[in-house]
């Protein structure tokens, strides 16, 4: 073979290997699109299902979804795109119309479930303050049962922390609040003299208690147990 024939062959050779690597390229540019694609997808639809739970169950979950419209319709004409050129999965504006917006959307998605979620355990949960209880676990007589109910309020709100996947959560979840209503109630029961019991119950709900309660056998029973500056005045 002549010098030249060897060059015309080798000029051959390189522009098919070019064009292979090429096509190499952008298949693995279409397989790393489609991916990214598909995981934005799974990720909607958890958060979707996660919402969905939580709706079923009496939840509210507001939620703005105004971009969904517009994220449907690119996945609609890529779609119709792809059909006809698989390649149009490299395109550059795959990524910024479809793949980004979807992720946007499963953040804000999970965000509001949280939201409702966490708000939701928290109404179901006593709303004792933690700094009353540290100040009646220093009471002996009240300490045991001062730690139920923290453990209780505690294992409680710990649910708020992640999304429920199961129903069966609702139930866990009324059980413990249950249980800590139920604790918190009978906080008193041989321990406190009734009028402390029930100014404390009163103070310690999302209403208060009125100022009436603060009557001077409450005033003496919380100076002598170091609760005179744990309760403040605001007006309703």
């Amino acid at each position: 073979m002549s010098l030249l024939e060897r060059s015309a062959s080798f000029v051959s050779d390189t522009t098919e290997l070019g064009a292979l690597r090429s096509s190499a390229h952008q298949v693995q540019a279409v397989e790393t699109r489609t991916g990214q694609l598909e995981a934005a997808l799974a990720k909607l639809r958890l958060a979707l299902g996660r919402r969905t739970l939580l709706v079923s169950e009496g939840l509210t979950v507001a939620l703005d979804t105004k971009s969904a419209g517009g994220i449907a319709f690119y996945l609609r004409t890529f779609k119709a795109d792809l059909a006809s050129d698989p390649a149009a999965a490299a395109s550059n504006e795959l990524s910024p119309k479809t793949i980004g917006p979807l992720n946007l959307l499963s953040a804000a998605v999970e965000a509001a479930s949280a939201a409702a979620w966490s708000a939701h355990v928290r109404s179901k949960v006593p709303s004792v303050g933690e700094d009353l209880l540290q100040h009646l676990s220093q009471i002996s007589a009240l300490q045991a049962r001062v730690e139920r109910v923290r453990r209780l309020r505690r294992d409680a709100l710990a649910l708020a922390d992640q999304l429920p996947i199961d129903p069966a959560i609702f139930k866990t979840l009324d059980d413990l609040a249950e249980a800590c209503a139920t604790a918190w109630r009978t906080l008193d029961a041989e321990s406190l003299p009734p009028s402390v019991a029930r100014f404390l119950r009163d103070a310690s709900s999302d209403g208060g208690a009125d100022l009436a309660r603060l009557d001077e056998p409450v005033q003496t029973w919380l100076t002598a147990n170091g609760l005179g500056g744990a309760f403040g005045i605001r007006t309703r």
